[in-house]
């Protein structure tokens, strides 16, 4: 047990070196890629490449929602499928995850609500919120799909092109 605890260290640790390095695409895609090697679950992966786009914090976050969110899928979900697509919307950076597992109930009126759950939840919506993001959850008896929201804050800012002499 304590080897295998220290193992979980050693990985965490080459995932951030392999998302500082190669950015968050690919380190999502090997993320998605272990997963299904450890579980079966098929995961599939669909990104435009970040790298250098978005700031180190902000991709950390959205490698942690993620990782997260692969974990619910294994302990609770029964899913045989989840889908990771990062992509823009309105400028925004917008990472959605679902699964189609059996869903967690959700009180009534409350079928968007971050707030529920266990601490998993919680901290997904911490991380989102430290950014001025969001984490939307929908789930039901097809599944669920957590949607995680950066804003333009989250990117860096581009360089203007040096003017040539």
């Amino acid at each position: 047990m304590a080897l295998s605890k220290k193992f979980e260290g050693f990985r965490m640790i080459c995932a951030l070196v392999f998302l500082d390095d190669l950015g968050l695409a690919p380190a999502l895609q090997a993320l998605v890629h272990n997963f299904t090697e450890r579980t079966g679950i098929e995961a599939n992966f669909s990104s435009i490449d970040y790298k250098n786009m978005l700031k180190a914090e902000a991709s950390t976050a959205l490698y942690r929602v993620a990782q997260e969110a692969l974990n619910n899928v294994e302990r609770h979900a029964a899913a045989t499928r989840v889908d990771i697509i990062v992509s823009t919307n309105a400028g925004r950076i917008q990472m959605v995850v679902s699964d189609n597992g059996n869903g967690f109930s959700q009180p009534p009126g409350k079928d968007k609500s971050p707030r529920l759950g266990g601490l998993g939840l919680r901290n997904m919506q911490e991380r989102m919120a430290h950014f001025g993001g969001l984490l939307l959850v929908k789930s039901d008896v097809e599944g669920t799909t957590l949607t995680a929201m950066l804003p333009r804050s989250a990117m860096l800012k581009s360089k203007p092109a040096a003017n040539a002499a």
